[in-house]
């Protein structure tokens, strides 16, 4: 990182101190938490006393896992507003000025009028008034970025912008604009609040809660020239609400580039590993071969068609088959509990779907883990990771203890709960190389990666 970056996320730190700044990240799946290190994670049936807590971390940051993209437009908005009320109690008893970040896909998936409005309302009700809600979808570690009012999606094949990629067809939030304005204008007509582009237009350019400011950015640099405006201009008075990808997190924060790979894996641990794959993108389909050919963990699947048949027989059937074969193998050694890979159940309502699948994995790896205690659980998935801690683990409190890659697979220590102190990685579904989650398992299994 260039000592000018160094420089500049010190005037933020600064900024942020200077104002009792609480960033408080309404995370609409744990891969949120992917570009920062050392903050509370809240999850699960977390309580006010828990957000207290959170509120004296010297972070000045904390994560609320609200894993609203895998529940419907109603339910995500109860569960921001009901975040953010609380958040807003706590930091007026506490004398911390707040900052809420809904923090969602920097491919554009999730619920962006419902959690906004559900913010905003929130605020209002709180008697606070804002100026105008700040957008920065970037995520650079992961090839995403905003330029020319298009969100830009780099992979090994090329650059494309978000509506030419496979993100783009998501069964629930699928969408076709290019322009970056356009995309907000379908999604906020409700409010129609102003959408523009900061540069070239400036922060002092929002009058409104309900206008919207577009943040370009390619590099941190330039992200965090804005999130400085940003944190000026209320120190001025101004009120901002954010919406954003990872990358704003850790420019917010004030962070540098978070402890990654070794320094924050431990090598070696003591017991099996238990990888959970829910997730089906075709990147991860590729990366669980290749886990497979590097490590040859034995591999149990929860067969989709039959744990969600309407039978119950059948049903608790598969059910009972694939804990007990999970079980059996943990045991023995290195163990991936996948969902079936071919034949994902459809329904008219896909979100629908996505959450009983959800819901019989998360069943699935509890009854497991009550059975035989793992060493360490990659969960591999967004909302498969947000489920396991929560429901799986009965884990209401975490710390980010840094990245496996740099910006893209966080590392957690679970707090409370029966897996207390268990390493407990977040992969996303939709990142890293084909070899990335290969490489997470050598390195807790204190072998050289492939």
């Amino acid at each position: 990182m260039a000592a000018s970056e160094l420089a500049r996320l010190d005037v933020v730190r600064n900024l942020n101190s200077d104002q009792r700044r609480w960033i408080v990240v309404l995370d609409d799946d744990p891969t949120g938490t992917q570009t920062t290190a050392g903050a509370p994670v809240l999850l699960g049936e977390w309580t006010d006393t828990d957000l207290l807590e959170a509120g004296r971390h010297p972070s000045g940051l904390c994560f609320i896992e609200t894993n609203s993209r895998s529940l419907d437009a109603q339910d995500a908005a109860r569960a921001v507003k009901s975040a953010t009320l609380a958040a807003l109690r706590v930091a007026d008893q506490s004398g911390l000025h707040l900052t809420v970040v809904s923090r969602s896909d920097s491919t554009l998936r999730g619920h962006f009028e419902p959690e906004l409005n559900a913010a905003l309302d929130a605020f209002v009700q709180a008697g606070i008034s804002l100026d105008g809600i700040i957008f920065a979808p970037a995520f650079f570690e992961a090839g995403r970025y905003t330029q020319g009012d298009v969100q830009w999606v780099a992979d090994e094949s090329g650059t494309r912008p978000a509506a030419e990629t496979e993100f783009a067809n998501d069964a629930t939030f699928g969408f076709s604009e290019r322009s970056l304005r356009d995309w907000v204008r379908h999604r906020w007509a409700t409010r129609q609040g102003q959408v523009l582009t900061v540069p070239p237009h400036a922060l002092r350019s929002l009058r409104e809660s309900r206008d919207v400011a577009i943040v370009e950015a390619t590099t941190y640099h330039e992200l965090i020239e804005q999130v400085i405006e940003a944190y000026e201009r209320e120190k001025s008075g101004a009120r901002y609400l954010f919406r954003t990808g990872p990358s704003a997190v850790r420019a917010m924060s004030g962070q540098a580039q978070p402890a990654t790979g070794d320094a924050c894996l431990s090598r070696g641990i003591a017991g099996h590993g238990l990888v959970v794959a829910g997730s089906h993108t075709a990147l991860t389909n590729r990366q669980l071969e290749e886990l497979v050919l590097q490590h040859a963990p034995q591999v149990v699947e929860l067969n989709l068609s039959l744990v969600l048949d309407d039978d119950p027989v059948s049903s608790t059937a598969e059910s009972r088959r694939s804990v007990d074969a999970a079980v059996t193998a943990l045991r023995q050694g290195l163990t991936l509990l996948q969902t079936s890979r071919d034949d994902v159940p459809h329904s008219a309502n896909a979100l629908e779907t996505t959450r009983w699948i959800a819901d019989a994995l998360a069943v699935a790896v509890r009854n497991v883990c009550e059975q035989e205690a793992p060493g360490y659980v990659i969960a591999k998935g967004g909302i498969t990771s947000s489920d396991l801690a929560a429901k799986s683990l009965r884990c209401r409190r975490a710390t980010v203890l840094g990245q496996a890659f740099p910006g893209q697979v966080p590392v957690w220590r679970l707090e409370d709960g029966p897996a207390a102190g268990t390493p407990y990685v977040v992969f996303p579904g939709n990142v890293g190389s084909p070899t990335a989650l290969a490489s997470v398992v050598s390195i807790l299994e204190g072998k050289e990666a492939s």
